[in-house]
């Protein structure tokens, strides 16, 4: 009972367990594309650690910076970009502080949360740079579940600018379906249904 462990935290003042439960909620929502509901978690435990007057605390602080950037940046293009694109800024500011520190572990983060930004700006060539970038980076630093959720969400960019599936959106959501077999997400593989690109009509 996710309610009852949060509100058990609350009371004892257990703020790890919080933003944990929280981050896996929000997670699974944007895994599974479910951004809105994403949007409203994030919404939930912006408000909540405000009217708490508590901070993250530094266990969950890189996560959940990641995590609400990507949101925000989709929230921004889907629902109300005033609202949330300085969040996402925000978040990608933190990042990049994290990133100059530690190439390695934040760097695919960094370009991933800059591409959502740039998708939802109408930036597309800054976008797919970023994209690539994201993908390759957290390949080669052994970040296999952003680089298969950098995949997915990649593949659907292009699906969206172009209008159509094409080879690329089979050929990113493929690598994004075994690289999540891979990772032991069975069910979220299944999820993933590869359409036959089409040609764009003229």
């Amino acid at each position: 009972d996710q309610v009852a462990v949060l509100n058990r935290a609350f009371e004892r003042n257990y703020n790890a367990i919080l933003v944990q439960v929280h981050r896996f909620r929000i997670y699974l929502a944007f895994l599974f594309r479910l951004d809105l509901l994403a949007g409203e978690l994030v919404e939930s435990l912006m408000e909540s650690y405000s009217a708490w007057k508590r901070s993250i605390p530094n266990i969950g602080l890189v996560p959940m910076t990641f995590l609400t950037g990507l949101v925000a940046a989709v929230m921004a293009r889907k629902k109300d970009p005033s609202k949330w694109m300085p969040i996402a800024n925000a978040c990608r500011g933190k990042i990049e502080v994290w990133s100059q520190a530690s190439s390695w572990n934040y760097k695919h983060m960094l370009r991933f949360i800059e591409a959502e930004i740039a998708y939802s700006e109408g930036h597309h060539e800054e976008a797919k740079v970023a994209y690539d970038e994201a993908i390759r980076l957290a390949g080669e630093h052994r970040f296999i579940h952003d680089q298969a959720l950098c995949l997915e969400r990649a593949a659907f960019y292009h699906e969206d600018v172009s209008g159509v599936s094409s080879a690329v959106t089979e050929k990113y959501l493929a690598e994004a379906r075994d690289l999540y077999i891979k990772w032991g997400a069975h069910r979220k593989a299944v999820d993933i249904q590869i359409p036959v690109h089409a040609q764009k009509p003229e």
